[in-house]
C-alpha cells in the first residue's frame, strides 16, 4: 500500500480531522470477519492496527 494525499471532507464535528492529523489511514477487514477500525501509518509504507478498546 502507498499513502496518497486526498482532500478531506469535514462533518463539522468537534473531533473532525483529529484521526487524520495523527496519521489515521482507515479500516481493514480480514477474511476471518475481523475489522481493524484504527489503522495508522507508522512509516512510509507500514500500517499498524490499534485496539479501539484501549483508547481512552
Amino acid at each position: 500500500m502507498t499513502r496518497t494525499d486526498r482532500p478531506l471532507e469535514t462533518s463539522g464535528h468537534p473531533f473532525d480531522s483529529v484521526l487524520e492529523n495523527r496519521g489515521w489511514f482507515g479500516k481493514r477487514f480480514t477474511p476471518e470477519l475481523r475489522a481493524d477500525a484504527l489503522l495508522f501509518w507508522t512509516g512510509e509504507q507500514w500500517l499498524a492496527a490499534m485496539d479501539a478498546k484501549k483508547v481512552p
